[in-house]
């Protein structure tokens, strides 16, 4: 299968963001002592960039997770050093207290063995990175992959105790994710569930025109308890499908992706500014943002359902 041209035109000019979201390509401290000969940052010093240009939020973790498919395709050693400086922090803790705009509660910037949503902004790159927790499907989700990642990864380094740990711990929380969370996690119930999503939230919103919208409702209107819920989020749409095309629906992976090509592209014109969140009126959300990196996924997808 060939690439559509529109999708190598956009593949392109996505990538303006690496070096156009407020970027920060920083020499490591002379006086800094890496603990490793294979740390990256030894050589390749710090790289950040923020969520968006109205985000001030260095490497933002969850959103990074769709952009970092650029990162690891053209520059993997700028990944590895971010996934570096995340490692350092998780045994840090900052007692700082500070106040939660979701929920107005008081509580410490950063606990110890917490991830941090992000390294911080323009002014503290990497000093003092705020921490947020939530628990629902989609961090489920991505806790589930985790462990088998480093059961996968603690194979190949042939540590068989460590490989034997995760891999226990995952087909536990793969059962209770299953049962709690969601209807199925095997081939033929997530090709079902894609092929509803494509019929609900593409094909049933904006005459299949805008990409994925994140919310519907059984009876085809728009969930609109909530401003997300009735967003596109362009990069979530590229990384969708990126997701029909491992499950090899190409079709449905292309016409999904170019209704955020020919709305970014061609009608709100904001080629080299694209934004997080599209609505049906053709309004939108934050310019210039980084998930929509996430279009090298698609890539990534195409060379490995294509290789020989």
């Amino acid at each position: 299968m060939r690439l559509p041209a529109w999708f190598k035109s956009a593949l392109f000019n996505e990538t303006y963001y690496i070096s156009d979201g407020g970027t920060v390509w920083l020499l490591p401290d002379k006086k800094e002592v890496f603990t490793s000969e294979s740390d990256p940052r030894s050589e390749f010093g710090r790289f950040g960039y923020l969520e968006g240009h109205e985000y001030r939020m260095y490497n933002t973790y969850d959103v990074h997770f769709y952009a970092s498919f650029a990162l690891a395709h053209l520059w993997p050693k700028l990944q590895a050093s971010i996934q570096y400086d995340y490692r350092d922090t998780i045994l840090l803790e900052d007692r700082t207290r500070t106040w939660f705009l979701y929920n107005g509660e008081i509580g410490m910037k950063k606990k110890k063995s917490a991830v941090p949503h992000d390294m911080g902004d323009p002014g503290t790159f990497l000093p003092f990175p705020i921490c947020t927790v939530n628990v629902h499907a989609y961090c489920g989700g991505l806790w589930v992959a985790s462990l088998f990642a480093m059961h996968k990864m603690a194979e190949e380094l042939n540590a068989k105790d460590a490989s034997k740990s995760f891999k226990v711990d995952y087909e536990k929380a793969k059962i209770a994710y299953q049962a709690k969370l969601w209807n199925g996690i095997s081939r033929a119930k997530c090709e079902s569930a894609l092929q509803m999503i494509y019929k609900m939230n593409v094909q049933s919103f904006c005459k299949g025109e805008m990409g994925a919208v994140n919310g519907m409702k059984p009876n085809g209107s728009v969930d609109r308890y909530a401003i997300q819920s009735e967003e596109v989020w362009t990069g979530v749409t590229y990384g969708l499908s990126a997701l029909f095309i491992h499950k090899g629906m190409n079709t449905e992976a292309f016409s999904t992706a170019e209704g955020i090509y020919n709305t970014v592209y061609n009608q709100i014109g904001l080629g080299f500014q694209t934004p997080e969140a599209l609505y049906e009126n053709c309004n939108y959300r934050s310019i210039g943002y980084m998930r929509p990196l996430s279009i090298w996924s698609i890539y990534n997808a195409w060379v490995k359902t294509n290789e020989v």
